[in-house]
């Protein structure tokens, strides 16, 4: 089954819905395949897990790119970026009080070096990032990853707001670092382990071809 199709299945009888999206390569394909489903899109939220800090109309930007595919396919929906102006508090507040509200599904790919969102191992900011105890909120990041800017990401407290999180690891040596972080259990090194550690029965990984569980 592919990603686009186990999504659908997901959200098609839901009368509301919130979908977390991660940029990067790896889910663009997909969400593309999945703006050509017939579903009542005005049922659905859309919501980015992190933006790169750049000009609106970067290419680097995961709202410009998001955006281009549901413009090319005229569909009736909202996606805002993930900037300065969004981190407002009334506009987290009304962030929030949607997620709580709907059937939230968020979909993740994983850096060669493990990270998820804009959260990494080695950042200021990690501790803060996968404190559960911590609200929900977006942060912004010191310039890191590559390229290396500033970045908003969720924390790890507003991704488990999710229902289901699919984690797109379409590569054999994602594969192997994602297996290794469940066997070794060591978030410091694997920050992907601190999504595993918390959200075992929420995973869903997704190879490319076909669903995974993390046994």
């Amino acid at each position: 089954m592919d990603l686009s199709e186990g999504i659908f299945k997901d959200i098609k009888d839901k009368k509301k819905t919130s979908l977390i999206l991660s940029g990067g390569k790896s889910p663009l394909k997909h969400y593309r395949k999945l703006f050509k489903k017939k579903i009542n899109w005005s049922n659905v939220n859309f919501f980015l897990l992190d933006e790169r800090l750049v000009k609106i109309k970067s290419k680097l930007s995961n709202f410009y790119n998001i955006n281009k595919i549901i413009l090319s396919k005229n569909l009736n929906v909202n996606l805002e970026p993930l900037n300065r102006k969004f981190l407002k508090k009334k506009k987290l507040n009304k962030t929030l009080l949607l997620l709580k509200k709907s059937n939230v599904i968020s979909i993740l790919g994983m850096g060669e070096d493990g990270h998820y969102a804009s959260i990494f191992s080695h950042s200021k900011l990690f501790k803060k990032l996968i404190n559960t105890d911590s609200p929900p909120r977006i942060l912004i990041t010191e310039r890191i990853g590559n390229p290396k800017v500033k970045r908003a990401t969720m924390n790890l407290s507003m991704i488990l707001l999710s229902k289901k999180i699919y984690l797109i690891l379409n590569s054999k040596k994602k594969l192997k670092l994602f297996y290794n972080a469940v066997k070794e259990k060591d978030h410091h090194k694997y920050s992907i382990y601190s999504l595993i550690e918390k959200t075992k029965k929420k995973l869903i990984i997704f190879d490319g071809k076909k669903f995974k569980s993390i046994n």
